[in-house]
């Protein structure tokens, strides 16, 4: 059902702003599931396998907990930084 000559005159302003909304809305969802893919993305890259569990993926910021907590080893052993605790079983 199309509309009239007369009527798109008279309600241009409320159709260009309906419009003006969907279009935003759909950007917003594109940059929305875009920054998703991208988070979703870095903590896959952030997981590393733990060296004793065997195929047990831990995030490299909590591996070092996850060997104190979890196999028992001496917090004083055990690097502080992350990428040291990593570099140990590499």
């Amino acid at each position: 059902m199309g509309y009239s000559q007369a009527y798109l005159e008279e309600h241009r302003d409320e159709i260009n702003k309906k419009r003006r909304e969907l279009y935003q809305r759909q950007i917003v969802d594109e940059k929305y599931l875009e920054r998703q893919a991208n988070v979703l993305q870095k903590r896959k890259m952030d997981k590393i396998e733990c060296p004793h569990c065997k195929g047990v993926m831990y995030r490299k910021a909590y591996l070092r907990c996850h060997l104190i907590t979890r196999h028992k080893y001496p917090a004083d052993t055990l690097p502080t930084k992350s990428s040291d605790v990593i570099a140990l079983f590499q």
